[in-house]
């Protein structure tokens, strides 16, 4: 972990062919993430993806939570919408399925900054589902996706929703002025002005 903290590229890819090199070497869960974190702080997606992809494939082990919220905010910081889309996609499948808040928040966070507001719906849905609570950095980043990309219609679609959610998530300043930039986007200033 030295490697991330000093960020020293060239010794941190030394480590990884030296590890390759080691057939004894015994990988789990921390290992692996270690690994992906200091690839990730790289902004090495690809090596990333290939010891992503060598956890399951070589050493039988299964991602977790951390795993996978590493890999999506490293999408999400370096745009990397076909990787994250490949991501979701190895998510989706993932058996035994993992979902929490954070991880939730991760994927819509991506989704909207993609611009992909269709794709972030659906994960709202199924926090629903599974019991998870929303907060309010879940439909901030939500409104100002709609606003970013003009779409009325979802913005008061997650307007209705957000309201079903009182008092559970209490609507602050910056909550509020995503609201508000939402409506004003869109062209709808009575109803931003109203809000205001």
């Amino acid at each position: 972990n030295n490697c991330t903290i000093t960020q020293n590229k060239q010794q941190s890819k030394k480590i990884y062919q030296l590890i390759q090199q080691i057939e004894d070497l015994q990988w789990d869960i921390p290992f692996a993430n270690s690994l992906i974190k200091m690839f990730c702080e790289f902004k090495d997606i690809k090596k990333a993806f290939l010891i992503f992809n060598q956890m399951k494939d070589i050493h039988n082990i299964n991602p977790n939570y951390s795993t996978f919220i590493i890999l999506f905010s490293t999408c999400t910081e370096l745009l990397a919408q076909e990787e994250g889309l490949i991501l979701f996609e190895k998510w989706k499948n993932t058996n035994p399925f993992i979902i929490n808040s954070i991880l939730s928040n991760t994927i819509i966070n991506m989704f909207c900054k993609f611009e992909k507001l269709k794709e972030a719906i659906p994960i709202l849905k199924l926090m629903e589902n599974f019991h998870i609570t929303p907060n309010q950095g879940t439909f901030s980043v939500l409104f100002t996706c709609c606003g970013n990309i003009l779409e009325l219609e979802y913005g008061k679609f997650l307007h209705n929703k957000l309201n079903n959610f009182q008092p559970k998530i209490l609507i602050d300043t910056v909550l509020m002025t995503s609201i508000i930039g939402m409506y004003c986007k869109c062209g709808e200033l009575d109803i931003a002005f109203e809000l205001f």
